[in-house]
């Protein structure tokens, strides 16, 4: 492995002895670009969860990241801030993974994000040796494509309220006892204010899934059935 230490030295260890480290708070071992031949788009996505900035170099990690701000089990994420090195028939071979997320639970996933392209020798090589040595350590690996239209379109809108800013305490209980049994999005909203001032803060909610609605059914919408969620 090699990463770059919370002491900002770069070291190179084996796993089984650098596996309890803070990945999901170190530097990315190299500068973010796109890969050479790709298309992709740089940028640093503002990461609601922790207040950090994760980095993504294509419009899909930048999606993923945006997911997993979403996600109530991670709890903080890197962007590739560490590589794998392992010797094969063909001499040393390395991989750096997209990302490394810390869970809920304490637990570790590694991931990568699928190009949406064919992928060469070496990079379908790599996801399985990646995959053994995390299992080894007990990490979890994935590999993910690009999620449906719907959740993307629906986590787009919401994040732009994912700042605290757009919570407003007073309407948020409201919000939370009108909708503990279910309502229609635009009815609920009525039934606690003007639309206008209200609606920041469900989508805040929704955001931070306090509430809950289907976002892989269709477009948010005023019609779309929201209900109380488990925090």
């Amino acid at each position: 492995m090699s990463f770059t230490g919370t002491d900002g030295q770069e070291h190179t260890e084996f796993l089984d002895r650098c596996w309890m480290q803070p990945f999901e708070s170190l530097k990315p071992v190299r500068p973010l670009s796109p890969a050479h031949g790709r298309r992709g788009f740089v940028g640093l996505w503002w990461f609601a969860t922790t207040g950090d900035h994760v980095g993504y170099q294509s419009w899909r990690e930048r999606d993923h990241v945006m997911g997993w701000d979403f996600d109530l089990e991670v709890v903080r994420l890197a962007s590739r801030p560490l590589r794998f090195a392992w010797q094969s028939e063909r001499g040393v071979l390395t991989h750096t993974p997209a990302f490394f997320a810390r869970l809920h639970d304490g637990t570790a996933m590694v991931a990568d994000v699928l190009p949406g392209r064919a992928v060469d020798d070496e990079d379908a090589t790599a996801p399985g040796v990646v995959e053994q040595a995390c299992a080894a350590v007990g990490w979890g690996f994935r590999r993910v494509a690009g999620m449906s239209e719907a959740r993307t379109a629906n986590l787009r809108w919401l994040s732009g309220y994912r700042h605290p800013r757009c919570l407003h305490p007073a309407r948020a209980a409201d919000l939370v006892r009108v909708f503990a049994g279910g309502a229609e999005l635009m009815e609920g909203v009525r039934r606690v204010g003007d639309p206008i001032a209200v609606l920041p803060t469900v989508f805040h909610l929704l955001w931070r899934q306090v509430l809950r609605t289907d976002l892989d059914a269709a477009p948010l919408g005023a019609g779309s059935l929201v209900r109380g969620g488990g925090e």
